[in-house]
């Protein structure tokens, strides 16, 4: 049970096996209701109740070489159904709404073969044959019952994409001269096939007549054409130990082939007679390098530098989305280029039997940096908002990652059976091109906590506190629009564990304990600062958890 949505989760795990023959299945059901918010009182909620499911079945084959065959296949299935009662009267596009209610459904199916092999003098191989297809269908009811001409609209989003592909690796240790090597290589291709749809009916309240042009649109229509991608990556590294082993270096290189294949339709035409349509084929060599370097035992250094490639993505070439009545517009970028970057990592690590630290720097410069759907200006002819995905020329994200773990019994006896944990993080991102922050960055936050268990492992207590600073407007770009600036926040949790036979553990929590009001700014970053749903995004208040599990 989890108290922060009312939730309740059934799940089960079994398995199997005799000589070379190995069989698995699991399933998991959830319930729940919309998440917890410390919204004000009397501001209007979105209920909402969901339900899902998920089932496992895996089968396995040693073979008597002492290769395994696996075989996966995955279902998902979830449904909500919810109440948008904070939008209801708000801006120019819910003014005159009175009622606003969703029923989506999301199911994905997955089928996996995979094949573990060693060949000769190549080890760890790994081929991968997977088929994935997924679907998103919301149906959308509307009445605007205040309006001039009052009508109810009925909505119909679809979305579906399939994959099919596959992956291979394999290594092979050898010397050279003083060094050792451990040489790798693989590759991967994937073909996506992806469509998108919009229908809808309107309906009047005063006569019954009904049509399918809902705010200027004439239904059904494409916000983009179906669209096939292939991708396909290449690369091979070597692990190269010198030294005896207080050196490393890993030198790699990887090439990526993206090809992007709009395939318009008479839905997709009829709708957008006028919008240019690009295939796109873009390919790119990144070279890696690593070194890891162990001064003393226990302690290592490393040190990496690697190149990144990122080709545009089909919803941001050819996007053709607008609803004119509320005057905005989604348009594509048919010059939209590939990102690349090009990053820094330094960090060291210490790794005992009773401690663990590490410490990672990272800087990473982009080159032609992609900006998903962000507003770009008005239509002067009608004052349409515009909106469109965006190169920015040049921008830099950096940061620090720190994290430690510690027995404290190590330090004196009186202390076994206590572990302290801390963790940070701390980024900065900058868009180099006009000098503004990176909305995409989430403020610092750290986190520290103390758990204690019992010598026999019977019990065990935690506590843990996370801080997070306020996210200033000086760190967000509001160029175009004002934004929420999220204040700081501190919350501290309570959990407890018994396990009074060998078979059965209860846990209970308490999360939130004193009650804070707060907002994790990415939750909120793409809305406007008098956005109604911004109360309700607020992180849920003291909440409660217990879980039982028992296995034999």
């Amino acid at each position: 049970y989890q108290g922060m949505n009312s939730s309740w989760v059934a799940s089960g795990v079994a398995a199997w096996g005799e000589g070379p023959h190995g069989l698995l299945v699991a399933g998991t059901y959830r319930s729940g209701h919309e998440l917890d918010n410390q919204a004000p009182a009397g501001t209007p909620q979105d209920p909402q109740d969901w339900d899902s499911s998920d089932y496992m079945f895996r089968y396995t084959y040693d073979t008597e070489s002492g290769n395994r065959w696996r075989l996966t296949a995955n279902t998902s299935e979830r449904e909500a159904r919810t109440e948008m009662n904070s939008q209801l009267g708000y801006g120019r596009r819910f003014r005159w709404t009175t009622a606003l209610a969703g029923d989506d459904s999301d199911n994905s199916k997955q089928l996996a073969l995979d094949f573990d092999f060693s060949a000769g003098d190549w080890e760890q191989g790994m081929l991968r044959f997977y088929d994935t297809r997924a679907e998103t269908d919301q149906l959308t009811l509307e009445e605007r019952a205040r309006a001039p001409s009052p009508v109810e609209i009925q909505r119909r989003f679809y979305y579906s994409q399939e994959i099919q592909g596959f992956e291979a690796q394999a290594f092979r240790p050898f010397d050279w001269g003083a060094s050792e090597h451990r040489l790798g290589v693989g590759g991967e291709w994937n073909r996506s096939e992806i469509e998108e749809m919009r229908d809808g009916l309107q309906t009047s309240l005063v006569d019954g007549s009904s049509t399918n042009i809902i705010l200027g649109e004439e239904m059904p229509v494409r916000d983009f054409p179906i669209s096939e991608t292939d991708r396909l990556g290449l690369w091979i590294q070597d692990e190269i130990s010198l030294a005896g082993g207080r050196l490393e270096l890993i030198p790699a290189l990887r090439w990526d082939r993206y090809d992007l294949d709009p395939k318009p339709d008479p839905v997709w035409l009829e709708d957008t007679p006028n919008t240019e349509v690009v295939s796109v084929s873009e390919d790119q060599v990144t070279p890696r390098l690593g070194l890891v370097y162990h001064p003393w035992k226990h302690w290592s250094v490393y040190g990496q530098y690697s190149e990144g490639f990122r080709a545009p993505p089909f919803e941001d070439a050819n996007i053709g989305f607008e609803i004119p009545l509320f005057g905005f517009r989604a348009i594509p970028n048919p010059d939209l280029k590939s990102e690349t970057s090009q990053g820094i990592e330094l960090g060291l690590r210490y790794f005992t039997a009773f401690s663990r630290l590490s410490l990672a720097l990272f800087h990473t410069d982009y080159d032609d940096f992609i900006e998903s759907r962000v507003l770009v200006g008005f239509d002067p002819a009608t004052g349409d908002l515009i909106f469109q995905s965006r190169n920015i020329d040049s921008a830099r994200i950096r940061g620090l990652d720190l994290r430690w773990e510690q027995n404290l019994g190590a330090w004196t006896a009186r202390l076994d059976g206590w572990v302290l944990d801390f963790a940070a993080w701390w980024a900065q991102g900058e868009n180099l091109q006009n000098g503004q922050p990176l909305n995409e960055i989430a403020p610092p936050q750290a986190i520290l906590g103390i758990r204690w268990n019992s010598e026999d492992f019977r019990w065990d207590l935690g506590a843990a506190g996370t801080f997070t600073a306020a996210k200033h407007a000086s760190d967000i770009d509001m160029s175009v629009e004002e934004r929420f600036a999220t204040p700081s926040w501190m919350t501290f949790d309570l959990t407890a564990g018994w396990r009074p036979i060998d078979h059965l553990e209860i846990r209970v929590g308490v999360l939130n304990l004193f009650d804070e009001t707060y907002w994790r700014w990415l939750d909120v970053a793409r809305l406007e600062a008098d956005n109604p749903m911004i109360p309700l995004l607020s992180r849920p208040g003291r909440n409660y958890s217990a879980t039982l599990r028992f296995s034999f």
